[in-house]
């Protein structure tokens, strides 16, 4: 019984070793290659790219050279944008102004609130919360802890050591 020999192997095989044998002869080659070739893209590719919205621009100015028309449209875009955003700002800007107005009138409101109270003799400042009753009242998060004195941290001197 013989086993057929399979040829697809073998060329991968021989694939492989021709690719590996490249590589562990021209690898440093073919690396200084990719770096140079990658810093002369780097450093010209800039430059194309406004060669080439120069070169657009220059068709533009033919064409609208060719027919005047086309820049009376695009002038007449632009102004109808510039007015739509104009507008916006407009009703932003109102619409923040109507805002500081009823904050203005709420601010005066609470004032004159205020000046009430301070005639009838009522307190001007308004009741804390229930906050400082949730704390245990012989709390002070200056005092350190309540349960042990040893347990706090104290840093060393700053002086220089004593050891001679």
């Amino acid at each position: 019984m013989d086993i057929p020999i399979d040829e697809k192997p073998a060329i991968e095989r021989n694939t492989f070793e021709i690719v590996t044998e490249f590589l562990s002869t021209y690898g440093w080659t073919c690396l200084f290659i990719v770096v140079v070739l990658n810093l002369i893209w780097s450093h010209f590719y800039p430059k194309y790219k406004k060669w080439q919205e120069r070169q657009e621009d220059q068709r533009k100015e033919a064409e609208y050279k060719k027919d005047p028309t086309r820049l009376i449209e695009r002038e007449e875009a632009m102004q109808l944008a510039r007015r739509k955003l104009q507008e916006k700002h407009d009703q932003l800007a109102q619409e923040h102004a109507e805002k500081m107005r009823l904050k203005e009138e709420q601010k005066k409101k609470e004032r004159i609130e205020a000046m009430e109270n301070l005639m009838k003799g009522k307190s001007t400042k308004p009741k804390p919360k229930d906050e400082s009753q949730s704390l245990r009242p012989e709390y002070n998060p200056l005092m350190g802890g309540s349960s042990s004195s040893s347990s706090c941290f104290r840093p060393t001197r700053r002086g220089t050591s004593g050891g001679g």
